[in-house]
């Protein structure tokens, strides 16, 4: 089995390489962020060069797509909306149309940003209602899978953390454990958005049992751990799994991040949480959030 990885050099990337099974072949690309990472042979891509993407699928040929290529900062999509939709929505349809030709299964991973935050706990088939141009993009790619493929899955992590590469895109448990090993300084930590922290490791995990079942297809899983936290409630676990103080975490409402100042720029959902029952179904019980942090813990670089 071929399986090619779509911005492999990224957080859920680096975990699906590492976990990757023994018997299948991986190739992984990155755009930016370069690493070399066993077992993967790895290619530069920009998914926006549709010659280019249909050229490494024509060398590759693979079985197998997981898409993790995009723009994932929130704040970043709402004052630069154009650009990042030619990524993660004109990006996507490169791959789609390269996958289709290649009779490809297509694993696109989206959000939980897809949805309002008005009407928890949201299921699969939840209807999609974004407050920000993030969500809103994630749901027309979401859409554009449907329509256009004909092997698919979506799979929609909630707030994943974990080791990324040197140099790639940080997490909160990353930003937490640097900023107070690091400054010694105050964190403020927002106390009324409701969050389901997820270990990338077990994402991953997941992402590779569904491909081994090879009978699913065109199905929607909502992927997260079984836990419900804030932002500062998931800090102060971080504080307890890598020995940091408390007492440099100071909880705040998220008003206190006035929108439009600062690095806040989009609005964002309280409460996305879902419903597990499918992912139960399926037979997945991902880590709790201390049993991820010690796996993390126990994966540091």
């Amino acid at each position: 089995m071929k399986v090619l990885i779509t911005g492999g050099s990224g957080l859920l990337g680096r975990y699906l390489v590492k976990t990757a099974p023994e018997d299948w072949r991986i190739f992984s690309t990155y755009k930016k962020n370069w690493q070399r990472e066993k077992p993967a042979i790895w290619y530069h891509l920009d998914i926006r060069n549709r010659a280019e993407v249909m050229e490494l699928f024509d060398l590759i040929k693979p079985d197998i797509v997981i898409h993790c290529a995009s723009i994932g900062s929130v704040d970043y999509t709402e004052e630069n909306f154009l650009e990042v939709r030619n990524v993660n929505v004109g990006g996507l349809s490169h791959i789609v149309d390269a996958a289709q030709g290649y009779k490809c299964k297509l694993i696109y991973i989206s959000t939980n940003a897809v949805f309002s935050g008005n009407l928890p706990p949201y299921t699969e088939v939840s209807p999609l209602e974004p407050v920000n141009a993030y969500g809103t993009i994630k749901a027309q790619a979401e859409i554009l899978v449907q329509d256009n493929a004909s092997k698919w899955l979506i799979i929609r992590p909630f707030m994943l953390y974990g080791w990324p590469y040197p140099g790639g895109r940080t997490n909160w448990a990353v930003k937490i454990i640097e900023s107070l090993r690091e400054s010694g300084y105050a964190l403020n930590l927002v106390d009324d958005v409701i969050w389901m922290p997820t270990y990338a490791a077990d994402c991953a995990d997941v992402i590779w049992d569904l491909l081994v079942k090879s009978e699913i297809n065109k199905e929607i899983f909502n992927l997260a751990a079984p836990e419900r936290a804030t932002l500062y409630q998931f800090g102060l676990k971080v504080c307890e799994a890598f020995c940091l103080e408390k007492k440099l975490l100071k909880p705040v409402n998220s008003d206190f991040f006035s929108l439009g100042q600062g690095r806040v720029k989009a609005r964002r959902p309280k409460d996305t949480s879902y419903d597990l029952a499918k992912l139960y179904q399926y037979g997945f019980m991902l880590s709790d959030i201390k049993t991820g942090l010690e796996k993390m813990r126990e994966d540091e670089l």
